[in-house]
Order: structure tokens, then sequence, then C-alpha cells
């Protein structure tokens, strides 16, 4: 079920009713949400934790000054203590950006994505700006300098700020965010890689988004690729970024924590049950530790073991062989 009103949450005693009443009446429902950032709260982020859910922010930019060219405002540090009440209750949760927005840039986009990585969304969804024909932005187009398609889907061609190479650069960056990190369903331990890697999402994907386009084939059937056709991948890039950094002894960590969340994805997912070679016990490798690459490298010895994930009442589990 999608709810595509943003704003049915302004009111929150209408919005705690409507999400006590799903809990209620339709509880094996799935329901996807379209919200505002700006009004959750504590318990709106647990009444969106007690049913089966996902919540869509259209987040667009992480800059206010270009979000007020869009007739938007946006406090960042609001946005950030907000989504954390979500992030607290493990509320699945994911953004939208838009990359051509009048007074936006290039270098600009990269930090939105940086800014809405930070935050751990299950998703990131990236889109190109169209300047659609009736509405408030399409009367401003021509002032704020905007050349756009005269047909579907009115796609922004070239701006003062973001000229054409510079969107088909966004383009790219974007396909290559939607592969490794949606479809790939990175997020549980991506910021840990990046924390060892020290790089930013944004510079990450540049060369991930160079990566694939040594490899033409991938980009032709990017779509069609299967979750552990993508988690190869992941592995793949990964494990050059971190040999390019003299970092190649994290080689065989990184992949037991990539492998580990990738078999207990697809079993939440698809149910998909499999046995994996593990270098380190899965018990260490789902704790909190596991987060901090290096820390954990040095503090927790190595067990090589067979590990079977599979689905149960509760959710994915895992047993050593």
């Amino acid at each position: 079920m999608f709810v595509l009103d943003p704003t049915y949450n302004a009111d929150k005693k209408r919005a705690l009713d409507m999400l006590r009443k799903i809990r209620r009446t339709c509880p094996e429902t799935f329901f996807y949400f379209e919200a505002r950032a700006e009004f959750i709260d504590a318990e709106i982020a647990r009444a969106f934790a007690s049913i089966n859910c996902s919540v869509q922010f259209g987040l667009q930019s992480s800059d206010p000054v270009v979000l007020k060219n869009v007739n938007r405002s946006f406090n960042k540090n609001q946005f950030k203590k907000n989504v954390s009440l979500l992030n607290e209750q493990g509320v699945v949760f994911g953004f939208d950006l838009i990359y051509g927005l009048p007074g936006d840039s290039l270098a600009g986009f990269k930090k939105s994505i940086d800014f809405a990585l930070e935050l751990y969304p299950n998703n990131l969804e990236l889109f190109c700006l169209s300047v659609l024909p009736g509405t408030k932005l399409f009367e401003d187009a021509k002032s704020f300098g905007l050349v756009w398609q005269d047909f579907p889907p009115y796609h922004v061609l070239n701006s003062p700020s973001f000229p054409s190479g510079d969107l088909n650069k966004a383009e790219k960056l974007s396909r290559a965010v939607n592969l490794f990190y949606t479809e790939g369903r990175a997020v549980p331990w991506f910021n840990s890689v990046l924390g060892l890697l020290r790089e930013k999402p944004s510079a990450f994907f540049e060369g991930f988004s160079a990566f694939l386009e040594i490899r033409q084939e991938l980009m032709d059937l990017a779509e069609g690729l299967s979750f552990l056709q993508i988690e190869a991948l992941q592995k793949e890039f990964i494990f050059l970024r971190l040999k390019s950094r003299g970092l190649q002894k994290y080689t065989a960590l990184v992949g037991d924590i990539i492998s580990l969340n990738g078999a207990l994805s697809r079993c939440q997912g698809e149910g998909e049950e499999c046995t994996l070679e593990l270098s380190w016990h899965p018990d260490d490798l789902m704790s909190q530790y596991a987060s901090d690459i290096p820390f954990f490298y040095a503090n927790c010895g190595r067990e090589k073991n067979r590990t079977r994930v599979f689905p149960t009442a509760n959710g994915p589990d895992w047993a050593v062989l």
C-alpha cells in the first residue's frame, strides 16, 4: 500500500491514529509512506516501528540555499535529529535526491550524497530534475537560466551552475549509488568500510562509477544483475580500494562482513537459506564491535567456520555447523 501525501503526518494526532489503526486492522500489509522529516518525533518513530512499513523522505538537497530556490525550507540539524529517531527504532527509511536543481552544482550534489549517507538510509533514490509544465518551477525556470527537454520527462539539460557535462557525471554517479548502495543493500556495513578507507561516499562512488565504465558490459546489464552478482562487484571494488591504500590485511574481514550481512538480507527478503565459509565467528561479526573494523581486527581472533543462515518465525538466524 502506497501513501504518497507527505503532509499527512503534519497533524500528529491524525498520523498516530492512522498508524495505530493500521497496526490493529492490517498488520500483514506492507505500507510505503512518503513523509516530511520535520514532523517526525519519538512517538511517531515508535508508531512507524510498530507496523510493516518503509518511510521515504524527499530530501532533494542538503543545501538550504538551493532548496529555497524551489520554495522549500531546510534545517540540517533538525533533519539529522529527527531521522536519528527512526534509526533508534529500527524503522526502514530512505531519501530522494535531485540533481540539476536551480543554483545547485555537481559539487553541491556530491555534498548532498555525503550528507544523506551519513544518516544510514536503507535506500537513496537519485533523480534528474524534471521541469514539469504547470508547476511553479516551470514558470520560474527561464529566470534561473535552465534549459530543459520540451517533451517528457522534461529533464533539465543545462544550467549556469550545472552544465550538461556535469549533469552527465551526476547521472553516472547516481547509477553507481543505486547499484552499489540501494540494490546492493549496503547500509549495514557501508559507513564502516568508508571509515576504514577514510573516504567520503561521493568520492567512493565516483571511483565505483569509473570501475563500472571499464566493465562496459556490466553497465549495460546493471539493472538485471542478481544480488549475488552485485555483492561480487562490491567485494571486487572494495578489495581493490583496500589494496590501493595498503589496507589489504582487512580484506578477509571485510569480505566476511559483507557476506554475512548479504546472506541475512537475502534470508529476510527472499527467504533464502545458504551456507557461508567465514574466517570469524558470526556472533562476533554481527556485534557492535565489527562497526570499527581496525579495532575488531586487532582484538577479535579468527575462528574459521561454516555458518548456516536460515529463516525462522522471528526472522533470519544463523548457526555454526
